[in-house]
């Protein structure tokens, strides 16, 4: 199997002949990223979201209420919205190192590198797996945006490793992580709806090729747009902590979604077979592609998501696929000119 959902086969674990060296260079990759200095080739020279998160943490930890305490959660809903999963998961770890948030801030993001190692690398060939990894927004998420990161590598595990319970009962716990995981569940379960039962089979208007781009791009294209233009109603109206953040936007670049245009319609021309296996991965680069038409950190879609990306991008018929990797290169290169203070040609 090449698409992302793969089959289970009767165990959870990795096959014996394949787990030593997977798990050791995802352990390895994951160790090399967080104790890298990013800091000091950096150009701002620090990750502003992790300084909050520790310093948000050790004020927390002066409250020995939970969350549900301290908030008065009396349902589902307000769990969502106030992610309470998330505060539960760093109190227990402050418990476990001590009250040191920096260790356990770390330990968020190692889990997470981790998590994107064992999933890319047993699609990709290893180095060709880092390059895609190590793109300087996903080491922004994975080091700095912890709650994004975290909670989409939970449900990655879950659809590449665990069997049919396991995963939907693990995938649901991400929502309550970061909110934004209810989009992936959507997509996830809607595109196999649409597929596997056939909703419109007999529909003489819709071709196999149509059915396929429908489900592929129009619901990532909904969420997208919606989010772009209406992000502040939806927000409000559910009670969510992001509400009026969204308009505090800083203008998005068109030239950064370039790629992603490229990468969305180069995807929209291959078959349906290959948008059918790879539904979930069209839908999360269109729903960028728009939202980033009025909100710049839109770009945090694609990078929490570049495992599954990456293996959409492997999965092209080898034309296509040589085409985009050339490209990637490219882009990555730029980006880390933009990016770090080792150029000193491109300001900021």
């Amino acid at each position: 199997m090449t698409n992302i959902d793969n089959k289970f086969e009767g165990h959870w674990y990795l096959r014996t002949n394949e787990s030593f060296t997977l798990i050791f260079l995802s352990v390895i990759f994951a160790l090399a990223v967080v104790l890298f200095p990013w800091d000091a080739i950096n150009k701002v020279g620090f990750f502003e979201d992790f300084l909050v998160y520790e310093i948000n943490l050790e004020q927390r930890m002066e409250d020995p209420r939970s969350i549900i305490e301290r908030y008065g959660i009396d349902g589902p809903l307000a769990f969502f919205t106030f992610e309470a999963l998330w505060d539960m998961t760093l109190v227990r770890l402050m418990y476990l190192t001590d009250n040191n948030a920096f260790v356990s801030l770390k330990i968020i993001s190692f889990l997470t590198l981790l998590a994107w190692g064992l999933i890319t690398f047993r699609r990709l060939p290893f180095w060709w797996g880092v390059l895609f990894l190590i793109n300087p927004t996903s080491i922004d998420v994975a080091l700095s945006g912890l709650r994004n990161g975290f909670a989409w590598s939970i449900f990655a595990l879950a659809i590449f490793y665990l069997p049919f319970v396991a995963r939907n009962l693990l995938m649901w716990t991400a929502p309550f992580i970061h909110s934004t995981s209810i989009v992936l569940i959507g997509f996830y379960y809607s595109t196999r709806i649409w597929f596997n039962f056939n909703l419109i089979k007999g529909k003489r208007f819709f071709s196999k090729k149509s059915n396929a781009v429908i489900m592929a791009f129009l619901p990532g294209t909904v969420i997208g747009i919606l989010l772009a233009f209406l992000s502040e109603i939806i927000l409000l109206s559910i009670g969510d902590r992001r509400a009026l953040i969204a308009q505090q936007s800083y203008d998005p670049s068109l030239l950064q979604a370039m790629f992603w245009w490229i990468l969305l319609f180069t995807q929209l021309s291959c078959s349906s077979d290959y948008l059918r296996k790879n539904s979930l991965q069209t839908n999360l680069i269109s729903w960028y592609c728009f939202m980033n038409l009025s909100i710049s950190w839109s770009s945090r879609v694609w990078a929490a998501a570049i495992p599954f990306i990456a293996i959409s991008i492997w999965n092209l018929p080898k034309n296509k696929r040589d085409f985009i990797l050339a490209l990637w290169v490219g882009y990555l290169v730029l980006w880390y000119f933009y990016w770090t203070n080792l150029f000193y040609w491109w300001n900021q």
